[in-house]
């Protein structure tokens, strides 16, 4: 498979950024569908938390 990316106006370096605090706000809105979903995904709970400590 090939890419072009000769269009795209952003370099690699800021492709490769991680805005923490955007992440961050991201992943606290999922609360409610984990909270919900508890008794089916409990592993996915607890990795859920480990990303919110290392952000």
């Amino acid at each position: 498979m090939c890419y072009h990316t000769r269009s795209i106006d952003f370099t690699r370096a800021t492709l490769q950024t991680v805005d923490r605090a955007q992440w961050k706000q991201e992943v606290m809105g999922h609360e409610e569908l984990f909270l919900a979903r508890h008794d089916y995904l409990p592993e996915m709970i607890y990795k859920r938390e480990l990303l919110i400590c290392r952000l």
